[in-house]
């Protein structure tokens, strides 16, 4: 969160959490507490989202907040402009009441009557917004600074519980924007596996658990029909469907009718003593209603294999022992000797490293642990730096291309690829087909089968492929500007077919040994979580983006080498969750002169002139987009080539992808990122 926006005072308060006593009996006599965000100057949590919003917006230079809302949002909105000293707008409709209207008109705000509904009332205040460029549009719940807001919510729970996390945090629903906000909160506390979210809505009101019906696919309600009008949208924000197909944590729906909300309001101001309206009602009468023991009940029974120390096993012992550092809120059981450092458990910073994910590289990481739970994990770069883009300028074009090799060196040929695309580029010459296609079937096979400790046994077979074709099993500098260093060699193409034909049969054995093993499963599946939008925010190519759900392969997006010619699917997965996805022309005759073969030497030893220019060229590389930007001053050598390695973007999300999990699984995604560090490095 940008800290620039609490250089002010907050405009929400703290409210306090207290314990049910009441609300025992209806859950086993579990401990059930409440977040009295009645306490808010404007009787709402709404605040905190919105206010915080309507500071950034003054921060970024707009002198008007313009909002549509009839209940707690326009209120909101109305006493945080109030507070920051700017004029307000509040687009109401018919149906708002004329106590509200005048609420917000004492806390200076102007109030325009619009529509009869909540989206005639927000397409009206866009118009007004438009009209000003000073003026900001405050959504009334879909935007990240308002989740941001709702998010401190759950600070305050952990810091009131002593980090003791809770089962379960229950809510109504509207627009999703609250459930957004406990989402990033509960997430930022290393929550997520074990307090899950149970989203209340209304029969009439339940756009949510439609959507969540449908898998997470957003279900518009054209036509609501509850009292409860607080809850009453058409459809949710796409980040809580976002974050319930993430599952980080478990967002829970159930529903109940307006007539249970209305008991619940009731029964409420019996046991504690003060009213609360119908939107709170909603979450309330999960409890009398039996909806929250049964979760509680049944979470038991599931989580028995994932068994944690909770605070009541403390209690139940005479050992002196502490479950997390005081500095962390953590504290327990009252039975701690805080003197007695032996029982004090501190964050652990340890050395992961140097290994080697690949054949040779160098990996270190740098974690923070919290037990075994891994608080940060920083990947330092560059044990295996030789300099090799500076190296390139001393080089002709020939001498250059055996770099390419040192780079991925698992997938050789495709780096040769790339840089003899984009010299055939900067030359205006084209391949011959045979050459494209031979360049084509090289450059994919060798590497994008690597990974599989399984087809080790396929992999020989085929790196005597590349040996028979190149001469080398490494290092081979087959492909070259202009075509390949050869042709194939005669019966090669026959022994190819034949290894083909019999691969389809070892792929469903691979199938049946390990992707479908119960263990192998376990130790993958919700493990390492990287969402379709974090995919792209982290520069993701290749089979990390395609994993996410996102199709894109450029050899269908921007064809090379003949790929137009080929009809071929590009596989994705339904959404990238986790770590558990399969990592499934002849050469012109040498004339016999003597004049052409002291030609010859003397282009091969002062190389040939390329003209000036610049172009960036890409290939899709066995680990993703492998990129090279080539500039030539017109000289033999070139003045810049600029390397895009796929790895160092995945390498980078590292720290996103294992934060929170088992140090055990960080082994298993950085199997996932297949870094090899001669491309990451360079």
């Amino acid at each position: 969160m940008d800290s620039s926006l609490y250089e002010i005072d907050p405009i929400y308060v703290r409210t306090p959490l207290i314990e049910s006593i009441e609300f025992k009996k209806y859950c086993s006599s579990r401990q059930v507490y409440l977040k009295l965000e009645n306490c808010q100057p404007t009787g709402s949590v709404k605040l905190r989202g919105l206010s915080l919003l309507c500071k950034k917006a003054i921060e970024e230079g707009y002198k008007e907040i313009v909002c549509a809302s009839g209940n707690n949002a326009g209120l909101s909105v109305a006493y945080a402009c109030n507070k920051l000293g700017v004029s307000c707008t509040v687009v109401v409709n018919r149906k708002s009441s004329n106590k509200t209207c005048d609420t917000i008109r004492s806390l200076g705000a102007t109030v325009h009557v619009y529509g009869d509904d909540w989206e005639e009332s927000i397409e009206q205040a866009k118009k007004l917004a438009s009209q000003s460029r000073t003026a900001f549009l405050v959504h009334s719940y879909d935007h990240s600074t308002i989740w941001e807001g709702h998010s401190t919510l759950v600070d305050e729970i952990a810091a009131d519980l002593k980090g003791i996390a809770p089962s379960l945090i229950v809510t109504s629903c509207g627009g999703g924007g609250l459930i957004s906000g406990l989402v990033q909160g509960i997430r930022r506390h290393f929550w997520d596996k074990r307090t899950k979210i149970l989203a209340m809505e209304t029969e009439g009101t339940h756009s949510l658990n439609l959507s969540i019906q449908e898998g997470g696919r957003s279900v518009r309600m054209e036509k609501k029909s509850s009292i409860v009008d607080s809850l009453a949208m058409n459809e949710v924000c796409d980040q809580v469907l976002r974050n319930f197909k993430e599952n980080r944590p478990s967002i829970l729906s159930r529903l109940v009718t307006d007539q249970d909300a209305i008991e619940a309001c009731l029964r409420f101001a019996d046991d504690h003593h003060f009213l609360v309206d119908l939107g709170c009602a909603t979450s309330i009468s999960s409890v009398y209603k039996g909806i929250v023991d049964r979760i509680l009940t049944n979470n038991e029974e599931e989580s028995a294999s994932k068994w944690y120390p909770d605070y009541k096993y403390f209690e139940g012992t005479d050992k002196k022992v502490k479950f997390i550092e005081e500095e962390l809120d953590g504290t327990i059981s009252p039975n701690v000797n805080v003197a007695v450092p032996l029982t004090r458990y501190r964050n652990v910073v340890i050395n992961f490293g140097p290994q080697h994910p690949a054949a040779h590289g160098v990996l270190r990481l740098i974690l923070e642990l919290r037990g075994e739970y891994v608080v940060r994990a920083d990947p330092h770069i560059g044990l295996l730096h030789r300099g090799t883009e500076k190296l390139m300028e001393y080089k002709t074009y020939t001498q250059a291309l055996p770099y390419m090799d040192r780079l991925d060196y698992v997938s050789m040929m495709a780096n040769e690829q790339c840089y003899s695309l984009a010299l055939e580029k900067l030359l205006n010459i084209r391949a011959p087909k045979r050459a494209q296609y031979i360049r084509g079937c090289g450059a994919l096979d060798i590497g994008a089968l690597t990974p599989f400790f399984w087809l080790f046994e396929e992999r020989e077979k085929l790196m005597e492929f590349y040996e028979r074709v190149s001469g080398a099993r490494m290092h081979a500098a087959y492909v070259r500007p202009g075509g390949v260093s050869q042709d194939l060699p005669i019966g090669l193409m026959d022994d190819i077919y034949q290894w083909a034909n019999n691969f389809v049969q070892r792929i469903d054995e691979i199938e049946d040994l390990l992707t479908e093993n119960r263990i192998w499963k376990s130790r993958t599946i919700d493990i390492g979580v990287v969402s379709a939008e974090d995919a792209l925010n982290f520069g993701f190519s290749g089979v990390m983006l395609r994993g996410s759900g996102i199709k894109w392969d450029l050899r269908k997006t921007q064809p090379y080498d003949s790929y137009e010619d080929f009809d071929f699917d590009i596989p994705i997965g339904e959404i990238k969750v986790d770590d558990n996805k399969i990592v499934p022309p002849k050469r012109a005759e040498m004339k016999s002169s003597m004049e052409a073969l002291i030609h010859h030497f003397k282009l091969f030893t002062e190389g040939y002139q390329v003209p000036a220019g610049s172009t960036y060229t890409a290939v899709e590389a066995p680990k993703g987009e492998f990129g090279l930007y080539m500039v030539s001053d017109g000289s033999s050598r070139p003045y810049r080539c600029k390397i895009k390695a796929p790895g160092f973007a995945h390498l980078a999300a590292l720290d996103h992808i294992g934060r929170g999990l088992f140090l055990a699984d960080i082994v298993a995604i950085i199997g996932t990122l297949d870094v090899v560090f001669g491309e990451v490095d360079r």
